[in-house]
């Protein structure tokens, strides 16, 4: 046998390896990783995954102001391995490969209108006068407008979807907030 077929067979077969390393890897992350957490995940995601037109109002606001930046699966992802990373701060590489890894595991287990369910539920809206971290939109709208998520008027879940996007740098520049409403605001004169 040739020395280059030799080669060949052996970076076939180390190629071969490499993928099924990376493989079982990825498998074993959702039994370590995702698969305790599965219950708390589609208990987060049930209460805005109906299909009333309120609740699709909410996911058509959030996949709105989602337009030009597809980036609120990352966002989702990212709220919820923080919180079952157990709030755990990890050095930037880490923390990326494995917000990466649940990225697709979520990407993988749920569809679009479940990880904006979900979303909703668990992102961060900013923090009340007290200081206190407002997270999920039931408790947004309590906070900001004294009403539960199920009261909301349209005009108001564009506010705390916005709101999402940079809590703090809204409540010192509303002209920014006030700008990024007008744009979404559109949503609701068809509903």
């Amino acid at each position: 046998m040739s020395l280059i077929k030799r080669l060949l067979i052996w970076l076939v077969k180390l190629t071969i390896g490499f993928c099924l390393i990376v493989l079982i890897g990825f498998v074993s992350y959702y039994f370590v990783e995702i698969s305790p957490h599965r219950d708390g995940i589609n208990a987060s995601g049930q209460k805005y995954a109906g299909s009333d037109a309120h609740q699709r109002l909410m996911r058509d606001v959030v996949r709105q102001d989602n337009a030009e930046s597809p980036g609120r699966t990352y966002y989702a992802v990212r709220t919820l391995s923080f919180k079952y990373l157990d709030g755990q701060r990890l050095a930037n590489l880490r923390r990326h490969v494995r917000e990466i890894l649940w990225f697709w595991w979520l990407n993988i287990l749920y569809l679009d209108d479940e990880i904006v369910s979900i979303w909703l539920n668990e992102v961060y809206f900013g923090s009340t006068e007290a200081q206190q971290p407002i997270y999920g939109i039931e408790h947004a709208g309590l906070a900001y407008f004294g009403v539960p998520s199920s009261a909301l008027n349209c005009e108001q879940i564009v506010k705390l979807v916005v709101i999402t996007r940079s809590p703090s740098v809204y409540k010192v520049s509303p002209e920014r907030f006030n700008t990024r409403i007008e744009k979404i605001l559109p949503i609701c004169n068809g509903q």
